[in-house]
């Protein structure tokens, strides 16, 4: 995504909640949206493994205290096949105009613990943050 090219214009963004933190990713790379349940929770993706832990991938302490009292799963669109990840609700679709991202700055970029956060979302009082899916999953690797 070229920032400089998004001037004046908006963008869909699916925002979600992991580990008490509020993390955004393209519309267009979500799939779909299910409730998690004990049946799901183990269903597998159509690589047939069962759905990825953000909380794991984005490496955030792994505490019941954010947890909220449903957790869904987004498929999710990467390179040529799609995964299942779980996350905590609210989900929810917003269209942001483009003056509410925040790239990170070059030196900061290097030094953040997360190299999948892209840039802050400001809307209003709530920060959030856009992932990378593709940065996120090279670091899975």
């Amino acid at each position: 995504m070229a920032f400089a090219e998004l001037s004046d214009s908006w963008l869909e963004l699916v925002f979600f909640q992991v580990g008490g933190h509020s993390f955004a990713l393209e519309a267009d790379q979500v799939l779909s949206l299910q409730t998690l349940t004990e049946t799901t929770q183990d269903l597998p993706d159509r690589k047939g493994t069962a759905p990825l832990s953000l909380v794991e991938l984005l490496t955030l302490p792994s505490t019941d205290s954010y947890r909220t009292s449903t957790s869904r799963i987004l498929e999710i669109k990467y390179q040529e096949n799609s995964l299942l990840v779980t996350v905590e609700e609210p989900v929810v679709l917003r269209r942001c105009q483009s003056d509410t991202l925040h790239p990170f700055p070059e030196m900061v970029q290097c030094r953040l613990r997360q190299p999948a956060a892209l840039a802050l979302i400001i809307l209003g009082e709530q920060l959030t943050t856009l992932l990378d899916l593709d940065k996120l999953m090279q670091e899975r690797k």
